[in-house]
């Protein structure tokens, strides 16, 4: 009777120990993921501010682009 008991406990010992190691093998994707969606918003994001820094930048007219030349040839 005894050994039954500490087979059962072995036994649920054990599949306690995988579960946990289940649980933080999840976790650790779960991490890089969250990291990952992270780094490609801040990728996008900056993309876009240097979209909108090269539009606001832009001569529209000939005026504007004379100038733009005459500022920046130097």
């Amino acid at each position: 009777m005894s050994d039954i008991a500490l087979l059962v406990a072995e036994d649920y010992e054990e599949r306690r120990r995988r579960r946990s190691e289940g649980w933080e093998k999840e976790e650790k994707r779960v991490r890089f993921l969250a990291t990952f969606s992270a780094m490609e918003v801040a990728r996008k994001t900056a993309a876009m501010a240097l979209k909108e820094v090269r539009r606001a930048v832009e001569p529209r007219s000939s005026v504007g682009s004379a100038a733009f030349d005459g500022l920046f040839s130097a």
